[in-house]
């Protein structure tokens, strides 16, 4: 079970306007400062600038908000973004994508599948070896992107060192996080934090959806190469990792279903067979991503391809039902993928989350919302919502300017958080013999909760701190409703608080716990 602390310190940070007052000192907090999200995957970047209390994507120099993470060789000039693109294109064995995978050993031999350049090393020193024998290790070229990543932040804030907050995979291992820190920080960038990519998602929401309630959320991930499904119990800033399955389906995926579509619909037309030529293909997958996108907003999509194949031009038609028909197995594949990590708990999924531009396709949005009919679905703006995520975790940081100073990053069960004081043992709330509410030995401090106690719910209560009964009494019979609150302070002192809701009487019980680590 994983815990990331949103607030950097603070259990208790407003997440949505409404739940709690903003103080003063939150509002000139954020006000005052300014930084950045970033994040990074396998086929496109984003940058999102934190400044004035909000957050938002800001373009690159060609004008758009994504940026490819694919990278080039051009007669031993090192080409990023959209030039790379283009590269891709026309010398697909002078380019290289798939960088994010790379540097994770478990899904490197996935990554350089379908790439036209070579790899030499072994999974922990790869190195690139383009069509001119030239060689690049992969964290060089991913050095290139972030100092592309860079300048697109100049250009909002200046030639600067800007504070970031990376968007990492909840599995990201020690030296992933290591490296792409490395990155950022030599292309000028000074990274502050790093926060696992579903917690970033569900993190936007909750500071900008005043639907999104505590509770079991689910979060899908359609990236470019791979779909991620994260199961996450959230309280008052609090998240539980409960389950996270990964599958290598993504939207490259379907691109190549579509391109495929198109190569069999041109050799029968040409009686030719545009596989020989690697140029070729590149271009039909490069015009399939695009017929992709548009199918997304239309029923039918005209994909053209000028000179596809020997002077050949294409031009083909597609339809939205083909193009599912197209991806309909891996459609299946990924709602397996999203049932399986359903099925880790019996509660109810208040709130599902799509992020990453693949989840845009309308067939996997639509199964989605049948299978999870009483939920909230949300998937505005899929593609950006991580790193909006990543830019309002910033946001936060810069809210508890006390907690920056003993901010320090360790590993927590896979997951960066910060070192702060935790609770050393489980401490629980028993009521009639049950375990009602559990605080789970590692929860930072300070915390606070709350839950309802029916009438009639029980005729006794304690609390317990590991094998321990703290403190235990009667609930009299004539007691209606309770409003039960739990807090614990840094120091390790336990207050509960009971309200009759019938009654309005209070009644609070101090209580010493062995205490933070």
């Amino acid at each position: 079970c994983y815990y990331f602390l949103s607030s950097g310190i603070n259990a208790e940070w407003p997440l949505r306007p409404g739940n709690s007052p903003l103080s003063v000192s939150y509002l000139l907090a954020i006000q005052s400062m300014s930084g950045f999200g970033i994040s990074f995957g396998n086929t496109s970047a984003y940058v999102a600038l934190a400044q004035n209390g909000d957050v938002s994507v800001i373009a690159n120099s060609a004008g758009e908000r994504s940026t490819s993470t694919v990278v080039a060789l051009e007669e031993g000039e090192v080409l990023t973004a959209t030039p790379a693109l283009q590269m891709q294109t026309r010398q697909p064995q002078n380019a290289v994508g798939n960088l994010k995978n790379l540097i994770q050993p478990e899904k490197f031999e996935h990554a350089c599948k379908g790439q036209a350049c070579k790899f030499e090393g072994d999974k922990d020193d790869v190195k690139v070896s383009f069509q001119n024998s030239t060689k690049k290790s992969v964290s060089t070229l991913i050095n290139h992107i972030f100092q592309n990543l860079k300048e697109t932040a100049d250009s909002s804030l200046g030639n600067e060192k800007h504070e970031v907050v990376l968007a990492v995979p909840l599995s990201a291992s020690n030296n992933y996080k290591d490296l792409l820190k490395s990155c950022a920080t030599s292309a000028g960038f000074d990274v502050v934090d790093m926060i696992p990519e579903p917690i970033a998602a569900l993190l936007y929401y909750e500071s900008s959806e005043p639907r999104v309630q505590n509770g079991h959320q689910l979060v899908v991930r359609v990236g470019g190469q791979s779909t991620d499904v994260s199961l996450i119990k959230s309280s008052a800033g609090l998240y539980s990792v409960v389950a996270h399955n990964e599958d290598f389906i993504g939207g490259t995926k379907f691109d190549k279903e579509i391109g495929k579509f198109l190569c069999n619909e041109f050799n029968k037309k040409h009686r030719v067979r545009i596989e020989e030529s690697v140029r070729s293909i590149s271009k039909l997958l490069r015009a399939a991503r695009e017929t992709k996108h548009m199918l997304t907003l239309s029923n039918t999509a005209e994909c053209r391809v000028e000179s596809l194949y020997e002077g050949i031009d294409m031009c083909t038609p597609i339809s939205r039902p083909r193009f599912e028909t197209l991806i309909q197995g891996d459609i299946t594949k990924l709602m397996n993928v999203i049932r399986s990590t359903r099925s880790s708990t019996t509660h109810d999924i208040g709130t599902v989350v799509l992020c990453g531009s693949g989840s845009l396709v309308s067939k996997l949005s639509s199964l989605i919302s049948s299978e999870f009919p009483n939920s909230l679905i949300l998937n505005r703006v899929p593609g950006e919502v991580v790193v909006q995520g990543a830019a309002r975790h910033l946001l936060t940081l810069h809210s508890y300017p006390e907690a920056r100073s003993k901010l320090e990053l360790e590993e927590m069960g896979g997951i960066l958080t910060a070192s702060l004081s935790t609770v050393s043992e489980e401490i629980a709330v028993v009521v009639d013999g049950k375990d009602n509410l559990v605080i789970r030995a590692g929860t930072p401090l300070p915390h606070h909760t709350q839950m309802s106690l029916a009438e009639g719910a029980g005729g006794s209560l304690a609390v317990r701190a590991g094998q321990t009964t703290l403190v235990e009494s009667k609930i009299p019979e004539d007691t209606g409703d309770l409003d039960l609150q739990l807090e614990i302070s840094e120091t390790g002192t336990c207050e509960l608080v009971l309200k009759d809701c019938g009654s309005g009487e209070r009644s609070t019980m101090v209580i010493p716990v062995t205490g933070g680590s």
